[in-house]
């Protein structure tokens, strides 16, 4: 239950890729409507034997002494923030101004693909955490090269 009493159902579960958890201590849930991020279940981390401390700014996990992950306080909403790596998720520093260099900057570190396969697999939801990535947006400002590449 929300604070403001409405009811929000989880749609489906996952597995998270925290360093040291256990297969139960990495079980999240999912839901549809919370579209700032997800929550991290503090309890059932220190359950998994982490010990979680937070301060005014950060928040620490550790794991029999040993730092496994950290996170930030946002000081615009006062929660903390804690990102994890996903899988098959391209891990790249975006540059979010101008546009265009941005986008021809997750086509290079993409290996600069085909244009027509990189609009297919933006379309079918395989970049949806790249901001301000769109098959249209792509095609604006990826000049297909048509000549072919010479053989030496």
């Amino acid at each position: 239950m929300l604070p403001n009493g409405h009811i929000m159902t989880s749609t489906a579960t996952t597995d998270l890729q925290i360093p040291s958890a256990t297969n139960e201590g990495n079980k999240a849930h999912k839901f549809q409507d919370l579209g700032s991020g997800n929550l991290l279940a503090v309890g059932q981390l220190c359950d998994n034997d982490y010990e979680v401390t937070f301060t005014k700014n950060k928040v620490l996990f550790n794991k029999r002494n040993n730092m496994k992950f950290s996170g930030t306080r946002n000081p615009t909403n006062g929660m903390w923030m804690v990102n994890f790596p996903i899988k098959n998720q391209l891990n790249v520093i975006i540059p979010y101004k101008p546009m265009q260099d941005a986008i021809k900057f997750m086509h290079a570190a993409c290996f600069s693909p085909c244009i027509s396969t990189w609009c297919n697999a933006i379309t079918q939801g395989y970049f949806s955490t790249r901001p301000g990535l769109t098959a249209g947006r792509v095609r604006q400002y990826i000049q297909q090269n048509l000549e072919a590449t010479v053989k030496r």
